[in-house]
């Protein structure tokens, strides 16, 4: 099957015969994708075969996640309530499922993030999964946060670092500094230091001289299969 690369949805991408498994992800596809695209409530990437037929979509919109429901690492210096982009959902379609696809969209959607976070204040990139079984979940390992991040686009009903966890229902990849680190931490699939799941004890706070330790590298890994 013939990929391209994901660019932002338009008119001549045809989306009538996108089925992923999840028919709430399908319908939102076919009746709100270019709604939403038009008056910018969230922004959409398509990856299309040679017909311009979907093959896959991830959407981006900005959010935001109260201080009581982030991760230390999320909400250390940052505003309340602190910044966000969300990965509001991403879907591949039965027919391109299992050519990794879903870790190139995922990819594809922390670099975008990454360059945001370079011209915008954005600490996090929340992840909304429509269940446990998202395959998404197993692409990621992080902790979780106690509510869902609030976007422009509710899921299924800064600078150059970003840091993240999970919320119910959905998850979150920390980010890096600069983009080319974050890219290669992506492609490596590695855990973000700093990271640490829900219940863990927190790490002992560094001392008064010691230098402060950096954010949170980007999470939002993909892994092959995904």
């Amino acid at each position: 099957m013939n990929l391209r690369p994901p660019t932002p949805l338009a008119p001549q991408h045809k989306l009538g015969g996108f089925s992923c498994g999840e028919p709430v992800l399908d319908d939102w596809l076919a009746r709100r994708a270019f709604a939403n695209q038009l008056s910018g409530a969230s922004r959409i990437f398509v990856s299309t075969d040679g017909d311009d037929e979907v093959m896959g979509y991830y959407a981006l919109a900005v959010g935001v996640v109260a201080h009581r429901d982030a991760t230390r690492s999320i909400r250390h210096n940052m505003p309340e309530p602190v910044p966000v982009l969300v990965l509001a959902r991403l879907a591949v379609d039965t027919r391109a499922q299992g050519t990794q696809l879903g870790a190139a969209l995922l990819q594809d959607a922390v670099k975008r993030a990454v360059a945001v976070s370079l011209h915008a204040g954005v600490r996090a990139l929340p992840v909304h999964a429509l269940n446990e079984r998202a395959p998404v979940l197993r692409a990621l390992r992080l902790p979780r946060l106690a509510g869902r991040p609030e976007d422009a686009d509710a899921a299924p009903d800064a600078h150059p670092r970003l840091s993240g966890g999970i919320s119910r229902g959905a998850t979150s990849p920390p980010t890096p500094a600069p983009a080319a680190r974050a890219a290669r931490r992506c492609a490596a699939g590695r855990r973000t230091p700093g990271a640490r799941r829900s219940g863990a004890p927190a790490p002992a706070p560094a001392p008064a001289s010691a230098p402060r330790r950096r954010s949170a590298a980007l999470a939002a890994r993909s892994r092959p299969g995904a």
